[in-house]
């Protein structure tokens, strides 16, 4: 039996608070006790950066803008026979926009201290993508 493929793509919104600290966008769905981050399906006819940037705003309302240098992927069965691909990029919310999801699937929206953020989540993979995504913005001092 071959194995079936899912694709979905997202991102890791970070923003600057008033006090110059950095957090970062999290959510969690009424299915799961897990904090993530937003992603969703590709449609037909979407980029990967236009798919993260769409599920984004409907799971958020949030508008992001994406640093395009960023990208990174994670694979995991999401069930027996069906492997899961997220390709995630890393985004940022200069407008400090007011959460307000969309996605009814969605029971908590948070900003989280990026410090804090990485003990609120539970699998390897996405502590993994974290850790990347904080690297990646220390080199980009200009944009964030």
């Amino acid at each position: 039996m071959a194995l079936k493929r899912e694709k979905s793509c997202g991102a890791l919104v970070f923003r600057k608070t008033a006090s110059n600290s950095k957090e970062i966008l999290m959510i969690r769905h009424y299915l799961s006790s897990n904090w993530c981050f937003p992603k969703g399906h590709i449609e037909v006819g979407e980029s990967e950066k236009e798919t993260a940037t769409r599920e984004v705003k409907e799971e958020t309302g949030i508008n992001i803008e994406i640093i395009h240098d960023f990208r990174h992927e994670i694979k995991y069965a999401v069930k027996s026979g069906v492997e899961k691909k997220v390709v995630y990029f890393v985004a940022v919310d200069h407008q400090k926009q007011s959460i307000g999801s969309v996605d009814q699937r969605i029971e908590r929206i948070l900003w989280v201290n990026i410090k804090r953020a990485y003990d609120r989540l539970k699998f390897p993979n996405d502590r993994n993508l974290l850790i990347a995504a904080i690297e990646y913005l220390k080199s980009c001092k200009e944009m964030f």
